[in-house]
């Protein structure tokens, strides 16, 4: 948290600094800045172009997606890393919501980051895993254990409802 206070000379950190696309960058960067693991060149040139395109309106790279492919590959121990570290604590917040509405039905997780990392999610074998990250919320983890969670694969799910919804809409 004081390194991402610190960088963006901010006040407070959201949870959305860490659990989306931005937050995959940013855990990937505190990493390599604490030298955690040395930076593939590969890797590195992502960063640094997308770097040098900050304020442009167009970005032509995703530094998050190719992290978290050179991590799918195994071929990247620091966006191994990163990405194993993004899935305990998008876990870990779909915990505190699952807490918050108790969603016995399931609880359905969209976006393009779960559909795209959906192994990464499966994994349970991890310590940091999304799953025991899900799970481990004390005394609160067998009600935990009863609400199934789903990743919706559908890009155009919200498109859909959005349809649905008017459809519905009275002439």
């Amino acid at each position: 948290m004081k390194y991402l206070l610190d960088k963006h000379s901010i006040g407070r950190v959201s949870v959305e600094r860490v659990v989306s696309g931005q937050g995959i960058l940013a855990i990937y960067q505190f990493l390599r800045d604490r030298e955690f693991a040395l930076e593939s060149p590969e890797i590195a040139q992502v960063v640094r172009a997308w770097e040098h395109q900050i304020g442009q309106k167009e970005k032509t790279v995703d530094p998050g997606a190719a992290i978290a492919q050179a991590a799918a590959e195994q071929r990247d121990y620091l966006s191994e890393q990163t990405m194993q570290i993004f899935a305990g604590t998008y876990g870990s917040e779909a915990g505190n919501l699952a807490l918050k509405i108790l969603p016995y039905g399931g609880l359905y997780i969209a976006g393009g980051i779960a559909a795209k990392n959906l192994p990464l999610l499966q994994r349970d074998r991890d310590p940091n895993s999304f799953l025991r990250s899900f799970l481990e919320k004390g005394r609160m983890r067998p009600l935990m254990e009863r609400i199934p969670i789903h990743v919706v694969l559908n890009p155009q799910v919200g498109l859909i409802g959005a349809a649905v919804c008017a459809a519905r809409l009275p002439d």
